[in-house]
C-alpha cells in the first residue's frame, strides 16, 4: 500500500451542539451541512474536493494546488453567507446551524480505511481548542468561527490579500494532548475582532506582550499595548463617556488634530450621548485627518499615490461613520479597518501616524 502523503489544505467543519438533537435532526443538518459545504466551494472556484463523513462535522481535503487565498476569503465568506440565509429561517430550535471550523494546510496519506497524517491530527485539535469554543458562545450574533493555524496565518493571511483583513484575527495559545507551545488564529465573521479573548497583550502562554508589528509582521501593530492613560482633564465628561490618551503631547481641547508633528487631543463622546452628536464627532475628525493629509502632501512628506490611497480609506471610513456611531458592529469593523489601512500608509508620518492611532483608539471605545 502506498502511504506516499500529499500536501492538502484541510478544512474540519463541526456543528455545535450536534449531540442534543435527535437522529431525525442530526441526518437533516448533514444533509444541509453538505449543501452549504458544496456551494460555498464552487463559490470560490475550488474543484476537486474529497470529504469525508464526521457525524457531527465534515472534514474536506482540498487539492493541493489551489490558491490558498479562495480558501481564506471567497470560501469562507461564502460559506458564512450560506449558514447565515439558513440562520433567517432556522434561528433557533433543533434545525438551527452554528459552526467552528479549523483551516490548516499539511501532508496527508490515505489507507484503505481513510486519511492519516499528524497535520490532520492538529487541524481536529484546533476544531476542538477551548478558546474556539469560547469566542462563539460569547458571539451570540455569529453563526461562524474559524481556527486558522500559524502556518495558514504567516503565508497568507498577515499579507493583507483582497479580501483577507488580518485586523479580523486574534492569536490565541495552542497546546493539546502532543502539541505544545504553538498558536492559532481566530476569526468571527461579522466582528471586527473575535469577542470573549484575552486581551492580546497577554495572548502568549508564558504572558509576555507579542513582539509589536514589523515589516515582515504587517498585522502586529493590532497586537501593541496601549499606552498608559493620561490623567483626564477637568473638565471631562462623566463616566460613561470613552476619552483617548496621550500619544503625542497632552490632552486638549480642539480634536484631534497635527500642529507642527504633536497630536492634540480632545474628549469625543463614544458612549451615552446622542448618536447625532456621535456622528458628527466621528466625521469632523475624519475631515480634520483628510485635512492633515492635504498638508502632509504639501510638506512632502507622503507622495501622490499614498495621499491618493489614503483618501480612498477615508472615504471608506465616512461611508460606514454613522451605522458605526448607531452601535452597528460590523460597519465599527469596517471604519476600523479602513483606519488601520490608513494608519500603515503613514505610519512614517509620526503625527499623523498618531493621529489615526487616537481615532482608531475612540472608535473602540478608548482601548488601544
Amino acid at each position: 500500500m502506498d502511504l506516499t502523503p500529499q500536501h492538502h489544505p484541510i478544512v474540519i467543519l463541526d456543528i455545535v451542539g450536534s449531540g442534543r438533537r435527535t437522529d431525525p435532526d442530526q441526518s437533516w443538518l448533514r444533509e444541509r451541512l453538505y449543501a452549504m459545504t458544496e456551494r460555498a466551494l464552487r463559490t470560490a472556484g475550488i474543484e476537486g474536493a474529497e470529504t469525508e463523513d464526521r457525524g457531527d462535522g465534515i472534514l474536506a481535503l482540498l487539492p493541493g494546488g489551489i490558491p490558498k487565498t479562495a480558501l481564506l476569503g471567497p470560501f469562507v465568506d461564502a460559506f458564512d453567507a450560506e449558514l447565515r440565509a439558513h440562520a433567517r429561517l432556522y434561528r433557533t430550535g433543533p434545525r438551527s446551524l452554528r459552526l467552528r471550523a479549523a483551516l490548516h494546510a499539511g501532508e496527508v496519506a490515505r489507507d484503505e480505511r481513510g486519511w492519516v497524517g499528524a497535520d490532520l491530527n492538529t487541524a481536529f485539535r484546533m476544531v476542538d481548542l477551548p478558546a474556539l469554543r469560547g469566542t462563539l458562545e460569547t458571539a451570540d450574533r455569529a453563526v461562524l468561527a474559524l481556527a486558522v493555524s500559524d502556518l495558514l496565518y504567516r503565508a497568507i493571511v498577515r499579507h493583507d490579500h483582497p479580501g483577507i483583513d488580518p485586523t479580523e484575527y486574534r492569536e490565541v495559545p495552542f497546546a493539546a494532548k502532543e502539541i505544545s507551545g504553538e498558536r492559532v488564529w481566530i476569526r468571527v465573521p461579522g466582528y471586527y475582532e473575535p469577542p470573549g479573548l484575552p486581551a492580546p497583550g497577554t495572548s502568549r502562554e508564558s504572558g509576555q506582550a507579542p513582539p509589536v508589528g514589523n515589516a515582515a509582521d504587517p498585522a502586529g501593530a493590532t497586537r501593541r499595548e496601549a499606552p498608559a492613560p493620561a490623567e483626564a482633564p477637568p473638565d471631562a465628561p462623566p463616566a460613561g463617556n470613552s476619552g483617548i490618551g496621550t500619544v503625542h503631547g497632552g490632552i486638549h481641547h480642539g480634536g484631534i488634530g497635527v500642529n507642527r508633528g504633536e497630536v492634540n487631543q480632545r474628549w469625543i463622546g463614544a458612549t451615552g450621548a446622542d448618536t447625532g452628536e456621535e456622528t458628527a464627532n466621528l466625521r469632523r475628525e475624519l475631515e480634520r485627518l483628510r485635512v492633515e493629509l492635504k498638508e502632509a502632501l504639501r510638506r512632502r512628506e507622503i507622495d501622490e499615490e499614498t495621499h491618493r490611497d489614503a483618501g480612498a480609506e477615508l472615504d471608506e471610513a465616512e461611508r460606514h461613520a454613522e451605522a458605526a456611531e448607531a452601535r452597528d458592529e460590523p460597519a465599527r469593523g469596517r471604519v476600523l479597518r479602513a483606519l488601520r489601512r490608513l494608519k500603515g500608509l503613514v505610519e512614517d508620518v509620526g503625527g499623523l501616524a498618531g493621529a489615526v492611532t487616537a481615532l482608531i483608539n475612540v472608535v473602540r471605545g478608548g482601548t488601544a
